[in-house]
């Protein structure tokens, strides 16, 4: 079935009685040209049903009007996905997504769609500027998100430190004292933050007591059954944190088959407010890490080195947190447990929660 074929400038000329080069100028919005005159070019481009060639508008100019966006796609990074997508749209701007396994593929391909920046989320937290030489080799502009690399390129990101310290020095306010923290993955330099934070904040207070938790990696299939053992072999321990909500989900479900009632024996706080707060099972104290915010001074930065005539020293942008206090923290039992349950209720609770815990946190609603 043969195709539409678009009207051209000279299509837009013959209909209206002007020049060629009139009618570009009308749809360019350039030069002097009489209301009347503007207004019959426009209404006639509508009624043909013209539109911009943006393959010539990048010949031209030397830009797409498209940006390479690339980062993972679960409800931390969906939010953010959507508002970096809202950002471009209001700048007239395209957003070309991919999701590849090998980034340097992924950002080959985007330097052959001549894309004018690129903003995502590396996997390889040690990648330096070789690993991005194609890029920074051809000026063209990337702004890296929520885990920083050794590169020499802009990032923003979550202040991790920050947050991590803000959950330890919340739960001291409420009262606790000894504290554990479920760490994530080494690896990840989010994670490593945020157990420093809380860890700094623990140091600073002679009083507080910090035991950590979880192997620092990303395999964590055997981790309930590690954190139930954990949490039954400390009684003492009255409230923890973890390196995001999903893993604070386990930390309550651990919790909750020691035995303890969350808040009332145990208090609990998050990281990246990803959980609905009107799940009643899942209530969470968190961090919220203004996806929004990000992604607009993500968007704001890459504009700026894209109209910059000149090379911009790298930044560093770190947005703090917002604690979000909601049902999973209290003040700490006027005495804590001494007495667990002595079965082993751990299938019990598991089965009773591990599918909505599940559902809920990798879906991210």
């Amino acid at each position: 079935m043969p195709r539409d074929i678009l009207p051209s400038l000279k299509d837009i000329a013959s209909a209206t009685g002007v020049s060629i080069a009139t009618v570009s100028r009308v749809l360019r919005n350039k030069g002097e040209i009489a209301p009347a005159t503007k207004q019959h070019v426009l209404e006639v481009a509508e009624r043909l049903g013209y539109h911009d060639n943006r393959l010539i508008y990048g010949i031209q100019t030397g830009r797409t009007k498209t940006i390479g966006v690339s980062m993972p796609l679960d409800g931390f990074f969906s939010r953010v996905l959507r508002a970096v997508g809202e950002e471009l749209e209001k700048r007239d701007y395209l957003m070309l997504f991919c999701r590849k396994e090998d980034e340097q593929s992924m950002l080959k391909r985007f330097i052959e769609q001549r894309v004018d920046g690129v903003i995502m989320m590396s996997s390889q937290d040690l990648a330096d500027n070789t690993y991005f030489s194609d890029v920074i080799s051809r000026g063209l502009p990337i702004v890296t998100i929520d885990r920083k690399t050794k590169a020499n390129v802009d990032f923003v990101g979550t202040d991790d430190f920050l947050g991590g310290f803000m959950s330890a020095e919340h739960l001291y306010r409420l009262g606790h004292r000894k504290f554990v923290y479920y760490q994530g993955p080494g690896l990840a330099t989010p994670a490593r933050l945020r157990r420093d934070g809380f860890a700094s904040f623990c140091r600073q207070h002679a009083d507080a007591t910090l035991l950590l938790c979880g192997d620092a990696s990303y395999e964590t299939d055997s981790d309930d059954r590690i954190l139930f053992e954990f949490l039954q072999n400390h009684p003492e321990i009255t409230a923890g944190s973890a390196f995001f909500d999903g893993y604070a989900c386990r930390l309550w479900r651990a919790a909750l088959a020691t035995g303890r009632r969350v808040p009332e024996d145990f208090s609990i706080v998050g990281f990246g407010n990803i959980i609905s707060s009107n799940l009643s099972n899942f209530a969470m104290t968190t961090l919220d890490q203004k996806t929004d915010l990000i992604a607009r001074t993500a968007v704001e930065r890459l504009f700026e080195r894209i109209g910059a005539e000149r090379n911009l020293e790298a930044v560093d942008i770190r947005i703090p947190p917002e604690l979000l206090v909601r049902r999973s923290t209290a003040e700490p039992p006027s005495r804590p447990r001494t007495e667990l349950m002595e079965t082993d209720p751990f299938s019990f609770v598991q089965n009773q929660l591990i599918e909505q815990y599940q559902t809920t946190f990798r879906n991210g609603e």
